[in-house]
């Protein structure tokens, strides 16, 4: 299960990002990953474990990244001489996407996918003006 949990590092910056949607863990002060079924934000403000954040999958940081920031990335897995590789497609951030990726394994390539779209929320964020004026509040 840990392979489809966001490490440490990403989800404190998702956490300063604004994700709060629940998870099936959190990472204590020492970056450890504790198992929590359905835990939330909430939880943790409750439990005052400030130092802590949520430890969403993968699956549930690109599921935000689309609904609540419009942005949507996936793997895209392809064959070369070299074998099977992974590229990464990123649509709603007018970057032109990361679409020279090259990775060896889908985990790898998951993983750059949603440092990227951290990176593109955290320049948008330093921006005047971003999406969120327009995206819908939940």
């Amino acid at each position: 299960m840990n392979k489809e949990i966001v490490l440490y590092t990403e989800a404190l910056s998702l956490r300063d990002l604004g994700f709060k949607e629940n998870c099936f863990g959190f990472y204590n002060i020492a970056g450890t990953f504790v198992p929590d079924y359905n835990v939330t934000i909430e939880n943790i403000n409750k439990l005052e474990l400030k130092d802590c954040c949520l430890a969403p999958t993968y699956l549930a940081v690109l599921r935000w990244f689309r609904e609540v920031h419009h942005i949507d990335g996936w793997v895209v897995p392809y064959h070369t001489l070299r074998g099977q590789r992974y590229g990464i497609m990123i649509e709603g951030d007018n970057s032109g996407a990361d679409q020279d990726s090259d990775f060896e394994s889908f985990e790898e390539a998951e993983l750059h996918l949603v440092q990227l779209l951290i990176k593109i929320l955290i320049d948008h964020n330093t921006e005047a003006e971003w999406m969120s004026s327009s995206s819908p509040q939940k």
